[in-house]
């Protein structure tokens, strides 16, 4: 019993350390800002957005990927409110997002994948320091993307558009048991997943069309 356990242990260790890994995601931050008028009054409108998309795969099969992906997004505006004080709105959103992710090589340093995932998040806004909204989500789809190998370890990757179905549920805050839901089915310009995509409806373009993504492909243990 000992020796058919100490076998197991073994055979799991040496298939670890022959297990390929890839740790990567993306990173943005974005500002904008726009002049609005109305008679003589002028104002100015301010929107900044960050957002981190980590993501952990593991190598299944040579080119097959299976992995999650977490997200953490906050948006901040400050609108004019005519009349009184500005308006600070600030909406967080958190999402995890399992997926699987096909890998095309046609060279050594060019690969094309293709990846399945779906999504849940939750967040909520605040207007002036109050709770005025939370938010429910989730999505599943598919999105394409491009790969740049710059060596054995170190990647990039680009991807634009996803196709899927995604769906929010917004519940009013203040006190009241008012229920919105919105789904949708097709195709996004939006590489955003489509659990995150959901909420961004004023995030700036950054967080849409291209996403940009930094990788780095390991193993567990100890490199040849």
């Amino acid at each position: 019993m000992k020796s058919t356990l100490l076998v197991l242990i073994f055979n799991i260790a040496a298939v670890s350390a022959q297990a390929q890994w890839i740790l990567g995601g993306n990173f943005s931050l974005s500002s904008s800002k726009s002049e609005y008028e109305a008679g003589i009054n002028n104002s100015n409108i301010s929107l900044v957005s960050i957002s981190a998309l980590p993501r952990l795969a593991y190598q299944v099969k040579n080119n097959q990927w299976i992995g999650l992906e977490t997200g953490l997004i906050s948006i901040y505006s400050d609108r004019p409110n005519f009349g009184s004080n500005n308006t600070e709105e600030r909406t967080r959103l958190f999402s995890v997002s399992p997926f699987y992710r096909y890998v095309f090589k046609p060279s050594e340093i060019f690969g094309i994948w293709i990846e399945a995932q779906a999504g849940a998040g939750f967040g909520a806004s605040w207007n002036n320091g109050e709770k005025d909204d939370s938010y429910v989500t989730s999505s599943a789809g598919l999105r394409p993307g491009i790969l740049f190998f710059i060596n054995k370890h170190l990647s990039f990757e680009a991807s634009f558009g996803n196709l899927g179905f995604s769906s929010i549920t917004v519940k009013d805050a203040q006190g009241s048991n008012d229920r919105q839901r919105f789904s949708e089915l097709g195709f996004s310009l939006n590489s955003v997943n489509n659990a995150v995509n959901a909420i961004l409806l004023d995030a700036p373009s950054s967080l849409g069309s291209f996403q940009f993504g930094v990788n780095w492909t390991f193993s567990a243990g100890k490199a040849k």
